[in-house]
């Protein structure tokens, strides 16, 4: 907790803020040209072919949940590789941030217009208000064949374990769970271990590691493909920058740090920051390990009443 510097929030109690944030951060780690070559070309062979799944209760529809889907670059590209096998999909998207919602939409109807199986379902609410309404009585619940969390539960408010547990709960036999996170080796993760100070009941700093954890604990089998990446951070060391204190921001996840910390602490999260703990130089670049695990978890017929 921050209670060390009572004036320190996590970026997220500025929402605003934080997308911003989140803009400089993708273009400076080619977030979503990395995410896009990724669903090209492992997605695939790791999610779309080993779907093994019964289509015949739910009409020959493939039912897909995304759990914080955000703007939609992702679930659009996992979408059209879906539907080169599945012509007919049922796509829940749930997001509680209006914005992001109306982004994904007008994307949508751009990159997939020429695609005319998709039914969609737009949820503006959180996964923990999505599966309580699942759970009242008389209520029908229609499980998923594939469910994505993508860089999303960071953010759950039922405990890390709970929710990957209702997750693959709600999984249909055959289907798929597919969570991306942080892996535990990159300079963020190490960043907010060097600094614990840095959080706040808005965000959890769980990553990679975390979710492996639960399911060895619950012997739930799994694989994990890691896709590096490095996030640009040289922009934090030049003055006057405007991006510089934004990735400062995001990396830390605090809103505002050079506003409203001691110097004296800017100066050691900054100085961390480009060490060889989290970073590496290239010329005159300073790159910031940023590599993400993409956990697989297959629904096996021993768990189809799980």
């Amino acid at each position: 907790m921050m209670s060390s510097y009572p004036g320190l929030k996590t970026i997220f109690h500025d929402p605003d803020y934080y997308v911003e944030a989140l803009r400089v951060f993708a273009r400076l780690s080619s977030k979503y040209q990395v995410l896009a070559t990724w669903t090209d070309t492992v997605f695939p062979k790791k999610v779309v072919k080993r779907l093994a799944v019964d289509l015949t209760d739910t009409k020959g529809k493939l039912k897909v949940l995304g759990v914080g889907s955000g703007t939609g670059e992702m679930d659009c590209k996992m979408l059209q590789q879906l539907l080169l096998r599945y012509p007919n999909i049922s796509s829940t998207v749930i997001e509680p941030a209006l914005k992001h919602i109306t982004e994904f939409k007008a994307l949508a109807s751009g990159k997939l217009k020429d695609y005319t199986g998709i039914e969609w379902d737009w949820r503006q609410e959180t996964w923990e208000e999505y599966y309580q309404d699942l759970k009242k009585p008389g209520r029908e619940v229609d499980k998923m064949h594939f469910i994505s969390a993508i860089h999303s539960l960071y953010h759950v408010t039922d405990g890390l374990e709970t929710t990957i547990l209702n997750m693959f709960h709600h999984l249909k036999e055959g289907g798929i769970l597919m969570i991306v996170l942080t892996s535990e080796r990159t300079g963020a993760c190490r960043l907010i271990n060097h600094f614990p100070m840095f959080g706040d009941n808005l965000h959890s700093h769980c990553n990679s590691k975390h979710v492996r954890e639960i399911l060895k604990q619950h012997k739930i089998d799994f694989e994990v493909i890691t896709q590096e990446s490095q996030l640009d951070i040289t922009c934090c060391f030049e003055e006057g920058s405007v991006d510089g204190p934004l990735i400062v921001d995001f990396v830390a996840q605090t809103l505002r740090l050079r506003e409203t910390a001691p110097l004296k602490l800017v100066h050691e999260v900054l100085e961390y920051m480009r060490g060889s703990d989290c970073s590496v130089r290239r010329g005159e670049k300073i790159l910031l390990s940023n590599d993400w695990d993409a956990i697989i978890v297959t629904k096996g017929k021993e768990c189809g009443a799980c």
